[in-house]
């Protein structure tokens, strides 16, 4: 948006106007950036807002308001104003206005329709190229957001989750806070493959990822560790606090039921293995190390269950490292 702020005020920077973002939901037209004696800034229009929006083709006005962009009042019969639709892919992503000041050449001038059809096929190429940055980065962000996200679960995959956690371990620092993990796995679920088929044992990764998703704050962040093991990363969170958002996930998930090919699966137990920072590890491997072996002890102790790994075997462990 910023370049866009900065680049298309200069194409047009004897006239006015203002670049607009479609949004839903609402349908409105968000103001990305404006100049002139069009004080756009902040103003927001619900839909529909013109004909250029609803055609998807450029719309001009010769002399008169276009009546929801344009609610200034004085304008005069001098005054042109272009809606250019930015479309991409069969796509309404926006709308360029422009109005033309009353420094045209007279009306029904050969010169004043030379200068109106110039600057309008501008307003269209703009509107154009906009659409086509538009679409060019949001190609790139669904590039990386698939990426970093495991396409069963749609959760982080393994190699983001590292990178984000030592960022949140720098940050949790900084701030002289707790952070805990939990390392989660999916009690028997070779039996499930073994049993239903490979895709009951997707349906229950599935369903599993966005009961995971449903289940975290915003700050957290849940990832697909590998197979099916799970990673939690609790932000600002002490040990006592990550065992009860432990225990009531646990508890949750046994409720959690999944369909497959018109069959209710058999209910589905976690063991969970809870680490926290500082106390169990100061880098994301010894907090990851530390989780892994809570898991353990976890499926050791029974199953269906969380653990917290002991502190001689967090020593124990560190000096084999």
């Amino acid at each position: 948006h910023a370049v866009i702020a900065r680049t298309v005020p200069k194409l047009f920077f004897t006239e006015s106007g203002a670049v607009y973002l479609f949004s839903l939901p609402p349908q409105t037209l968000v103001p990305v950036a404006s100049w002139g004696d069009h004080a756009a800034a902040g103003a927001v229009f619900p839909l529909p807002a013109g004909w250029a929006l609803e055609q998807e083709r450029s719309y001009s006005i010769d002399g008169r308001c276009f009546p929801v962009l344009c609610s200034d009042g004085n304008q005069s019969g001098q005054d042109v104003y272009f809606c250019a639709p930015m479309v991409a892919q069969s796509e309404t992503l926006g709308l360029l206005y422009v109005k033309l000041n009353g420094n045209l050449p007279k009306q029904n001038s050969d010169n004043r329709r030379q200068v109106i059809a110039y600057k309008r096929q501008l307003a269209v190429t703009t509107a154009e190229t906009i659409a086509l940055f538009l679409t060019n980065i949001k190609l790139r962000e669904n590039l990386y957001h698939q990426s970093i996200h495991d396409p069963l679960t749609g959760l982080l995959n393994r190699r983001p989750m590292y990178e984000f956690l030592e960022k949140e371990i720098l940050r949790t620092t900084r701030k002289k806070q707790p952070l805990g993990v939990v390392m989660i796995d999916i009690d028997h679920f070779k039996t499930v493959n073994d049993t239903y088929g490979h895709g009951a044992g997707d349906a229950v990764l599935r369903e599993f990822g966005l009961f995971s998703k449903k289940h975290i704050r915003g700050g957290d962040f849940a990832c697909r560790y590998g197979g099916e093991e799970f990673l939690l990363v609790l932000t600002e969170a002490s040990l006592e606090n990550v065992k009860k958002r432990a225990e009531q996930f646990c508890k949750e998930a046994r409720l959690l039921g999944v369909h497959y090919r018109g069959r209710l699966l058999d209910p589905i137990t976690l063991s969970l293995g809870v680490a926290v920072y500082p106390e169990h590890g100061k880098t994301a491997q010894e907090l990851l190390l530390a989780a892994d072996m809570a898991l353990y002890q976890a499926k050791a102790d029974g199953r269906d269950r969380i653990a917290t790994v002991r502190q001689h075997v967090i020593a124990d462990q560190a000096q084999q490292l």
